[in-house]
C-alpha cells in the first residue's frame, strides 16, 4: 500500500514538474520572407504559432493566418540571460535562405528552440548564420 501511495505522489511531482516546462505560446507576426519550416517552404504573410499536443509536449503548430501553409514541429526549452522584452520569432539567414530558430514569449527568459533540419545543416556547414527576429503579438 505504502509503495502504491508513493508510486502515485511521485507521479504527481513529475507531472507538475512537466507542466511546469511546457510553455503554453500563441502568437501572431508578419513575416516579410519565405522562409522553411519542416523541409517546408512557408510564404512571406502572417503566422500564427500555437503550443499544440498534450501535457508536457512542446510541439508547435504554425499557420499563416489565411490557412494556405500550416506545419507541425518539435522545439525543446532554451534559455536567455534576461527575459525577452518582446514576443519574437528569430530566424537563421543563410544567403537567401531562412529556417525558424527560436520562438519567444515576452517577459519569459526561456523560449523554445527549433531543431536545425538537413538542409540547414549542409548551409551551415558553409556558411555562418545571421540570426534574423521578427517581433510578434501574444
Amino acid at each position: 500500500m505504502k509503495k502504491r501511495l508513493f508510486g502515485f505522489v511521485a507521479l504527481g511531482l513529475l507531472t507538475a514538474t512537466v507542466s511546469v516546462a511546457a510553455q503554453d505560446v500563441n502568437l501572431r507576426a508578419n513575416v516579410p520572407f519565405d522562409f522553411i519550416v519542416n523541409q517546408k517552404v512557408m510564404p512571406k504573410g502572417e503566422y500564427i504559432v500555437k503550443s499544440a499536443g498534450t501535457l508536457g509536449t512542446q510541439a508547435l503548430s504554425i499557420a499563416a493566418a489565411n490557412e494556405d501553409a500550416k506545419s507541425m514541429l518539435i522545439s525543446h526549452s532554451c534559455e536567455a540571460k534576461q527575459a525577452a522584452d518582446q514576443a519574437k520569432l528569430v530566424f537563421h539567414r543563410y544567403g537567401d535562405s531562412y529556417f525558424l530558430s527560436q520562438v519567444w514569449t515576452a517577459g519569459d527568459s526561456s523560449g523554445l528552440e527549433v531543431a536545425k533540419s538537413r538542409r540547414e545543416n549542409e548551409l551551415a556547414k558553409r556558411s555562418t548564420a545571421n540570426d534574423v527576429s521578427i517581433a510578434a503579438l501574444q
